[in-house]
């Protein structure tokens, strides 16, 4: 869903990101639904602004996108992409995508996760253990 980029994304190929959202929309009519990419170099959340439609989108294993990697900033709301469909900064440390579902609680759990102990990748919360979450979003199974 991001259209905050230069890059390949949605938005340069219109008709097969309608298709996708008329192929979602029966799902989309009885519940929230959540959508799983990556290929970013960076991780991140985003909200379509009229349908309960998410998306969680991982970085890759290997390496990601520092901040000032297209300009000279070192602050995410000076580096980072303008997109009003993200929710939050950028992770900018590798990362993994991953979706938990309690079943007893009712809740759908996604989170990005550091992929590994790093000195060399700072991001701002606690934690440098592989596995640590970096960011997270629940939601109530209906």
């Amino acid at each position: 869903m991001a259209d905050g980029h230069g890059f390949e994304c949605w938005r340069m190929i219109p008709n097969e990101r309608e298709r996708l959202y008329k192929l979602l929309q029966p799902t989309l009519e009885k519940t929230r639904t959540a959508l799983l990419s990556g290929d970013r170099h960076v991780g991140g959340f985003y909200e379509h602004e009229r349908e309960e439609l998410y998306e969680v989108t991982a970085s890759s294993w290997t390496h990601t996108m520092p901040l000032g990697a297209f300009g000279d900033c070192s602050k995410a709301k000076d580096c980072d992409e303008e997109d009003p469909r993200r929710m939050d900064d950028f992770v900018r440390v590798n990362n993994f995508g991953m979706v938990e579902i309690n079943w007893e609680k009712r809740e759908l759990i996604l989170s990005l996760r550091r992929v590994e102990s790093t000195l060399a990748a700072h991001y701002e919360k606690d934690g440098d253990k592989a596995g640590d979450e970096l960011q997270i979003m629940a939601f109530s199974i209906p």
